[in-house]
């Protein structure tokens, strides 16, 4: 379940700010997987010219993050769901998602990433890791 105008919302209130590249540096970011899958394997042209096209884009974003002198700390959506959570068109066809999930948390970690498996939602364990000071920001666009 998304919330409609939530960044809006959080942007006005300065909740968070957007930040650009230089001050990235040296941060430690968590990053909620699921949402970078999702974009990949919906993006027609990504899915016309990659055999792969979830691995292609997180792949893609994580090595550019990289460059940034970002240290990645990729969460992977677990297998549960919690009791409330919508599920996304994705996850309605959970063989693809798993299967490109499962593909991407094990080439990530052959590039030294640290891959953190949630048991529920991928959004909420950033969140946690945010909340307890080991990460200095989240990736995702996740809202609910």
């Amino acid at each position: 379940m998304t919330v409609n105008g939530l960044w809006s919302v959080l942007e006005s209130s300065k909740c968070g700010k957007r930040v650009g590249a230089a001050e990235l540096q040296s941060k430690t970011l968590a990053i909620d997987l699921s949402i970078w899958i999702c974009e990949g394997l919906k993006s027609s042209t990504l899915v016309k010219y990659h055999e792969s096209p979830a691995l292609y884009l997180v792949f893609s974003r994580v090595i550019a993050l990289l460059k940034l002198g970002v240290t990645p700390v990729v969460c992977v959506e677990g297998k549960k769901r919690t009791g409330g959570a919508a599920v996304s068109p994705m996850q309605r066809r959970p063989h693809e998602f798993s299967v490109a999930c499962e593909e991407c948390a094990k080439v990530l970690a052959y590039t030294g990433c640290q891959v953190i498996h949630a048991e529920y939602e991928a959004e909420a364990l950033c969140a946690l890791l945010s909340m307890k000071g080991l990460v200095d920001g989240v990736i995702t666009n996740d809202g609910d």
